[in-house]
């Protein structure tokens, strides 16, 4: 397998190493991970472009020479001469696209998986890449979801009944999202819920709950002809405060029966064109993992030891 690496997703690694983008070294001895001059370039330009320090951008640059390294990176050619393959989105990224098609990568690994063709190459996320690598284990199946007043909940896999998906959401004033007996999505003291179809049950769905500004969306996704299409569950007119938070099996003695396939979140209103890169990558993590640079950079620690200089890469 060979896999060349977005800019984002160097950054993301070496910036935060609780991301699933650090963690594609598990499988540096399957999969062959690639760079180009100019990924190594952009970097170092994003880096600049982000921070006036100048102990910071060297820092951040060791970060990512120690990452590359971890995974055993292998630079290869940017192909400027070559006739380009098909067009891009975003003109910026051809030559990424270019340099993965001429090296007959298998993917390219990015957090921007919409700006790039897909019927030549797999675009995909780094925690996909690690899925069909890594035996399966539930740090990979379930990224505990961070909500609040906004929010998108997914949740991939099977219920044994309409009804086993049970406490979706609940937040402290009471204000809870669950199925009913009949695998209707409810909402706890709402009259104007709008009530379209219940869950399905005996196979495989794709779930996603999200609301913002009063409006909240329930819906089940499914792939036709390589096409994703929702059907509307459950639509309501609410609002959500800030400590609302994922129930499903996070919570003691809750009652969910089914299996999952994967359950993702983030505190903000993924759209629907967002929402299909999340689905082909079978995780939210398509969209919402990629590391704020600047946040990253400023927030290292660069101390002094007996040894010398030391980085610190805080947890987050």
């Amino acid at each position: 397998m060979r896999a060349l690496l977005d800019t984002s997703v160097i950054l993301t690694a070496a910036l935060n190493q609780q991301s699933h983008a650090y963690r594609l070294h598990e499988i540096s001895h399957a999969v062959q991970f690639l760079i180009t001059p100019k990924i190594r370039a952009e970097c170092t330009s994003l880096i600049k472009s982000r921070s006036n320090s100048e102990k910071k951008i060297s820092a951040t640059e060791y970060l990512i020479e120690q990452f590359l390294l971890l995974i055993r990176a292998h630079e290869i050619d940017d192909n400027d001469t070559l006739t380009p393959t098909k067009k891009c989105k975003d003109p910026n990224d051809q030559f990424i696209f270019d340099a993965a098609v001429h090296a007959n990568c298998d993917y390219i690994c990015t957090y921007n998986c919409k700006d790039f063709p897909k019927d030549k190459i797999k675009i995909a996320a780094p925690l996909y890449i690690l899925r069909d690598n890594l035996c399966q284990n539930i740090s990979l199946l379930i990224q505990h979801p961070k909500l609040s007043s906004k929010g998108t909940l997914l949740f991939i896999g099977q219920l044994h009944h309409k009804s086993s998906i049970g406490s979706i959401i609940k937040s402290k004033n009471g204000t809870e999202v669950y199925a009913d007996g009949n695998g209707h999505i409810q909402i706890s003291g709402i009259t104007n819920t709008i009530i379209k179809n219940p869950l399905p049950e005996g196979e495989r769905m794709a779930l996603s709950i999200r609301y913002h500004k009063g409006h909240f969306y329930a819906d089940n996704w499914k792939n036709n002809n390589n096409s994703w299409k929702k059907t509307p569950l459950t639509e309501a007119r609410c609002d959500f405060p800030e400590d609302t938070q994922p129930q499903l099996f996070f919570v003691a003695e809750h009652n969910f029966y089914g299996h999952v396939i994967n359950v993702s979140g983030a505190d903000r209103f993924v759209k629907d064109g967002q929402m299909e890169d999340a689905l082909e990558n079978v995780s939210l993590g398509a969209t919402i993992d990629s590391f704020d640079v600047k946040h990253g950079i400023e927030n290292l620690e660069i101390v002094t030891t007996i040894n010398g200089c030391a980085i610190r890469i805080p947890k987050y």
